[in-house]
């Protein structure tokens, strides 16, 4: 089982089917459970009895698993087993190099406890969970020979985990699966939809978590400040009256009106200005001959400077 390089994940591990046969690391023939070859009957005989009895009783066949005398709770362990060269009768039938094994022992050890009114046993020195005894159709799980199951006996939302035999639970993101993981999903998610990866969310939270598309939208504007400066000024009159008296009968009105209007240059780059200015003069002048003559002269002088100033500002974002 390799990566396939058409991903970044590796496919799951699936596993030899339980019960399969397989090498042991001490080369002893054993079987396969939980994806692994798991000790031989020899190695586990080493182990409880502490090397006293390291071999694993047989059947006359050679086979360690065939043996009537292993059971779940204890296997039955020897100081000797070995292959009888020639031919011999055993159990009235002929056999050819059986194997024989000698002071053989198979020792039962538990222990008991109770929880909350419940009793649970523990076996000490049973056999591992998976080893298959004489019936292959079943495996010792926690000191009991339990009959595996076959794929047709899961129910929805459970997959067949073939390397132990059982069916098992699919992750809560999975609404149907072939792993145990919510990379194994199948079909719809049951929270959402899958990432990129095929891996379905674990919950309903989770795809409120989710990142959204956000679309950012710039809008340029164009902000135009106008300032205008009106500036009205200034009438300054001055009058002047000068009395004389002579003795001439005569009237004369005499007015003078002047206008002059300047008008400034406009410059326009970003800034517009235009000043203008207005002068009025009016000088009147009355002689008015009575009995005594009164010379009047009044002078008006009246400047209007008017400016107005707009000021335009273009600011681009």
């Amino acid at each position: 089982e390799v990566c396939t390089g058409s991903s970044g994940l590796c496919p799951v591990d699936v596993g030899q089917l339980w019960g399969t046969a397989c090498t042991a690391d001490d080369g002893v023939p054993s079987t396969c459970y939980g994806k692994i070859c798991i000790d031989s009957f020899d190695a586990q005989c080493a182990e409880v009895t502490e090397g006293e009895r390291p071999h694993a009783h047989r059947a006359y066949n050679g086979r360690r698993n065939e043996s009537e005398y292993h059971e779940c709770t204890a296997l039955m362990c020897c100081t000797l087993c070995e292959v009888l060269i020639g031919n011999y009768l055993v159990d009235g039938a002929p056999m050819t190099n059986p194997s024989s094994c000698s002071d053989c022992q198979g020792s039962v050890m538990y222990s008991s406890f109770t929880v909350n009114g419940v009793t649970n046993t523990i076996y000490i020195g049973a056999a591992l969970d998976g080893s298959v005894l004489a019936d292959a159709t079943q495996t010792c799980i926690r000191a009991e020979a339990v009959n595996q199951s076959i794929a047709g006996d899961c129910t929805p939302g459970q997959f067949f985990e073939e390397s132990v035999g059982k069916c098992m639970d699919c992750d809560v993101a999975c609404s149907a699966c072939t792993g145990p993981s919510n990379l194994d999903c199948t079909g719809s998610c049951a929270h959402g939809a899958a990432d990129a990866r095929g891996a379905c969310p674990i919950s309903a939270d989770q795809v409120s978590f989710l990142p959204t598309t956000t679309t950012v939208t710039t809008t340029t504007a164009t902000a135009t400040t106008t300032t205008t400066t009106t500036t009205t000024t200034t009438t300054t009159t001055t009058t002047t009256t000068t009395t004389t008296t002579t003795t001439a009968t005569t009237t004369t009105t005499t007015t003078t009106t002047t206008t002059t209007t300047a008008t400034a240059t406009t410059n326009t780059v970003d800034n517009s200005a235009t000043d203008s200015v207005s002068t009025t003069s009016t000088t009147t002048m009355t002689t008015t001959a009575d009995a005594a003559t009164t010379n009047s002269i009044t002078t008006t002088t009246t400047i209007t400077i008017a400016t107005t100033s707009t000021t335009t500002t273009t600011t681009t974002t």
